[in-house]
Formats: structure tokens, sequence, C-alpha cells
């Protein structure tokens, strides 16, 4: 069985998989990619024997939306550490630079196949 799941704020796919497994009954249970806890969004869940079509679900594209508030910042570059305001006065005049280089920035380095770079805080799975 295939499932759609929206995934809340603040849980991780993992304890949202360890949930299911409850709810749906079984031990054999995956999905398609993980969410940062701090990530909402849909994990393609497979149960029981669907689950070894998982890696096929992988060559289709995907597709990422997301929402930015310019006024704070963070180590983490994200609500997982405390943020900051930014002066209102720097952020004014970064405003005007940002409008007009941010479309040019979106088109040349998040459209189409890119290697995403982790952020620093991130967990890497080496080897």
């Amino acid at each position: 069985m295939f499932a759609l799941v929206e995934k809340e704020l603040r849980i991780s796919s993992f304890n949202a998989i360890a949930k299911l497994r409850k709810i749906f009954e079984t031990r054999t249970i995956g999905h398609t990619g993980t969410l940062d806890p701090l990530a909402t969004g849909l994990l393609i869940v497979a149960t029981d024997r669907s689950t070894k079509l998982l890696p096929y679900l992988d060559e289709f594209d995907k597709v990422y939306s997301f929402d930015v508030d310019f006024s704070r910042t963070s180590d983490s570059l994200d609500l997982g550490t405390p943020t900051e305001d930014i002066d209102p006065e720097a952020l004014e005049i970064g405003s005007v630079l940002m409008k007009a280089g941010l479309q040019n920035t979106i088109e040349s380095h998040f459209i189409g196949k890119i290697l995403q770079v982790p952020p620093l805080y991130s967990a890497i799975r080496i080897e």
C-alpha cells in the first residue's frame, strides 16, 4: 500500500513513520525521503511488499516550495537555532540589491538538476 502523509513541523520523518507503523499495524514500512524536522511536506510512504517499489520513485522530479523571511537571521540559516532581527536600515538597503539579483539567482542556481550542498549544521552520511 502507498500513502501520502503530511509531515508536521518539528516531527522527524522517523517519528512520523513510527506513528504510521502503529496505525497501519505493520513492521515493514518505508518512505521516499527524509524531511528535516523543521520542514513540512508530503512523505510518500509504502508498507509491506510495496516498499520494494520505493527506489523507482527516485527517478521522478521533485518540486520544493518555501517561504523566506529576510528580516531575520540565524547561525543555522533556519529556525533550528535562535534567530535575531536584521537591522531595518541594512534590510532596506539590502532589499533593493536583493530584488535586483534574486530572480537571476533563482534561475541560475535553483532550477533544473542541482547538487544540493548541505549547510554546516546538517547531518551528512559519509560512506
